[in-house]
């Protein structure tokens, strides 16, 4: 650390003697056990206090410490079998949860079959066989989904 610092050995160890005096030794060798170990994982602090809100957020969730790992990865997985791509994953869980706004969920396959495209010939509406493919295709990532879980 001095070396890297570009202060000799006895400054450093001077100033970690005087800040353990102020702040009380325990806490910085608490610090610098913590500093050590994030250095040795190779994450930041600012990176250590994301993942802890993460684990909590998802803790309120209600999964739990077990689990949260095999989520995550089970997810990525999941949506790299389909290609889709993380950066994109909440937008389309996004997409497909808008639906259960006006349709429940356990009721939203039902709801898709009832309303399947017609052939074009007696389509009425561009709006509404967009609407329609739409549909399809959140029924199908949705089954898809259902399938790897």
């Amino acid at each position: 650390m001095a070396h890297k610092n570009g202060l000799s050995t006895g400054v450093v160890s001077n100033i970690v003697k005087d800040w353990k005096e102020e702040i009380g030794s325990l806490s910085a060798d608490q610090l610098r056990e913590s500093a050590v170990i994030l250095q040795n994982v190779g994450i930041s602090p600012l990176q250590c206090g994301q993942g802890s809100r993460i684990l909590n957020i998802l803790q309120n969730l209600g999964f739990s410490g077990d689990n949260i790992e095999m989520f995550a990865h089970d997810v990525c997985k999941m949506c790299k079998n389909i290609g889709l791509l993380p950066d994109k994953i909440a937008l389309h869980i996004k997409e497909l949860i808008d639906p259960t706004e006006k349709v429940p969920l356990d009721q939203l396959s039902d709801h898709i079959q009832r309303n399947k495209i017609m052939p074009e010939s007696t389509s009425t509406s561009t709006s509404t066989s967009t609407t329609m493919v739409v549909s399809n295709q959140a029924k199908t990532a949705l089954e898809q989904f259902q399938e790897q879980v």
